[in-house]
C-alpha cells in the first residue's frame, strides 16, 4: 500500500516541527509477531519518551501549530 505523497510531505513537516521536543526512540524486530502474522514486524518503542506514550509526539506538533495568539492565551 503506497501512502499519498501529500501525506508523505505532512509527515516530514510535524518530523521537523517536533525534533527537538522529543526523544528519538529505535525501532526493534519483533520475531514472534513475525512468525504469527508471517510478515516482518517492528515495534516502535514510544514507551521511552519522557511521558511513555506515543502521545508526545502528536501533542508536540499540535502546539507547534498554535498561533502566537493561542499560545498567549493558553
Amino acid at each position: 500500500m503506497k501512502m499519498p505523497k501529500n501525506s508523505l510531505e505532512k509527515i516530514k513537516e510535524a518530523r521537523e516541527r517536533i525534533k527537538g521536543s522529543i526523544n528519538k526512540t529505535p525501532c526493534i524486530y519483533s520475531l514472534p509477531l513475525s512468525r504469527i502474522i508471517k510478515k516482518d514486524v517492528f515495534l516502535k518503542l514510544e514507551n521511552l519518551q519522557v511521558t511513555q506514550a506515543f502521545k508526545a509526539r502528536g501533542n508536540a506538533n499540535k502546539i507547534a501549530l498554535l498561533s502566537k495568539k493561542e499560545k498567549e492565551n493558553g
